[in-house]
């Protein structure tokens, strides 16, 4: 289970004692809805108000802080030498990345953080003041469109989550440029809809165009054959514990919940290949498990385990959803 630093979730509760309660919820889907409709051109839309950013960071930080962490955790699988000493987080909204990434990798000494809004940049600089890293706590806030001409920071390391599906389709391609000529290793989060899935599918296909190479989740660098799936949809879940004030924001009574989101991982480091990435919840039956799996030799396959393969067979039964499968079982012959 993916639960925030204690610090944030301390940051998060003091915060949602600022807010009247009643408008958090409303107010943080308000601003989901206004965020991910597609082709919202966000540079004309009214800056937020103070009580609208810290609604959402309340609402919905906890879940984005999962999502990016159980992505780079997957990316540290796949490169586990990677010690990046630089953050350039954009869209950052307020942090949850940024958070992610320095929980990650304790070598991250300077954090940049790109957000347009001033209201969420300002929440976002006061939870950072509490963090219990120093490269976040000395970060730097840019006031930013991603849009615009300039350039990005430098950096080792590039996070993008729940931010570049918010852009018009004619304006992606320019940010996934910007973001290349900005870092080696690149991660992109969104929602873990069929919309969200597009917009990774896309960013996907550029960074392979580009000369990266896809770290995770997927085990190859060819066309993505979830694409040719119809009504099916590449996406993954981090489970998350909830805080009281998480809790009371949602109107919810179970302590935790899952975030489902689609991500992509590249870098223009060597990165290790997984055989293969299991992409549905396995089925566990009596003397054999089925599992749904992107490979890396035979694209989607459905496998099935049966306990006469031993090693495999363990293996399929400790794998969950969206994890690594280097097991498989040699074809019947």
């Amino acid at each position: 289970m993916n639960a925030a630093p204690p610090a944030l979730l301390i940051a998060l509760d003091a915060l949602a004692d600022t807010v009247d309660p009643g408008r958090v919820a409303r107010e943080a889907e308000r601003l989901q809805q206004r965020y991910r409709t597609p082709g919202t051109d966000l540079s004309r839309t009214v800056p937020l108000t103070a009580d609208q950013a810290a609604a959402y960071a309340i609402y919905r930080m906890p879940a984005t802080y999962a999502a990016v962490r159980a992505a780079l955790a997957e990316l540290q699988a796949s490169d586990p030498t990677f010690a990046p000493t630089s953050l350039l987080d954009v869209g950052g909204g307020p942090g949850a990345a940024a958070w992610a990434a320095g929980e990650a990798f304790d070598t991250i000494t300077s954090a940049t953080v790109v957000e347009r809004d001033p209201a969420m940049a300002t929440v976002g600089r006061s939870l950072a003041a509490l963090s219990p890293y120093a490269a976040l706590r000395d970060g730097e806030w840019i006031a930013a469109d991603l849009t615009g001409p300039d350039a990005l920071p430098g950096a080792d390391l590039a996070t993008a989550s729940y931010s570049l599906g918010e852009l018009a389709p004619s304006a992606l391609h320019a940010v996934v440029d910007r973001l290349l000529a900005a870092a080696p290793t690149v991660v992109v989060v969104e929602p873990g809809t069929p919309a969200g899935f597009a917009t990774v599918h896309e960013v996907r296909a550029q960074l392979i165009e580009a000369g990266r190479t896809i770290a995770a989740p997927c085990p190859h660098d060819e066309r993505c054959p979830m694409a040719d799936t119809p009504g099916d949809w590449c996406h993954v879940a981090a489970r998350l514990t909830r805080s009281s004030a998480h809790r009371r924001a949602k109107g919810a009574t179970l302590g935790y919940e899952d975030e489902k989101f689609s991500y992509v991982a590249a870098t223009s480091r060597p990165a290790g290949r997984t055989a293969a990435r299991v992409l549905r919840h396995p089925q566990i039956r009596s003397g054999h498990v089925r599992l749904r799996l992107c490979t890396r030799d035979n694209g989607l396959q459905d496998v099935t385990v049966s306990k006469r393969q031993g090693a495999a067979y363990k293996a399929a039964r400790d794998v969950d959803w969206g994890d690594r499968f280097d097991a498989l079982p040699d074809p019947p012959p």
